[in-house]
């Protein structure tokens, strides 16, 4: 049957009593879902193998794998993340041999920038000179990133050290 009206989002409405119609209008149907229908769903992988005609600006996609949303902008500017993700992590461990230590992240994407604060303890003497350097620059991993601590007055890595702060860091 022919439509009869439209819905609150402009979707096509058909009561019961309308003028018959040998087939459905397919036309009609491709039409508002290509007007209403600009959300995909799968796994990173699957975003990023999108190419040509399965992409349009203003196209968003959900990574399962991720939890991010991202949107499409164009043919150069590619996918853009909806949400700007950052975390906040505070850490209290000892780094290894080299003064590294791995501290997760979990941002589930290679962050673009990170802050690292360290915390005196007020219980030694020695966290107030310590200072972190992103030891993996640029970051390379999705769940974590390496810190290389140093004594600030005398430049020595701090090998086997307890160190105490907090790593902010975004995309």
């Amino acid at each position: 049957m022919a439509r009869d009206s439209s819905g609150p989002k402009n979707e096509p409405q058909y009561a019961g009593t309308g003028v018959p119609q040998d087939a459905a209008d397919l036309t009609e149907v491709a039409r508002y879902a290509a007007m209403v229908g600009n959300r995909k769903v799968g796994a990173s992988s699957d975003r990023q193998a999108l190419t040509g005609a399965d992409v349009w600006p203003g196209l968003e996609f959900y990574e399962t794998d991720t939890g991010l949303a991202f949107v499409y902008q164009s043919s150069t500017a590619g996918w853009v993340p909806t949400v700007r993700p950052s975390v906040n992590v505070g850490f209290n461990d000892t780094t290894n041999s080299n003064g590294i230590l791995v501290i997760r992240h979990g941002l589930g994407v290679i962050p673009n920038w990170i802050q690292l604060t360290m915390r005196n303890t007020g219980t030694d003497s020695v966290s107030s000179i310590f200072e972190g350097i992103v030891w993996d620059s640029p970051p390379t991993s999705t769940t974590s990133v390496q810190i290389r601590f140093r004594n600030s007055t005398n430049g020595a890595w701090l090998g086997n050290n307890k160190v105490v702060g907090y790593l902010a860091a975004g995309v």
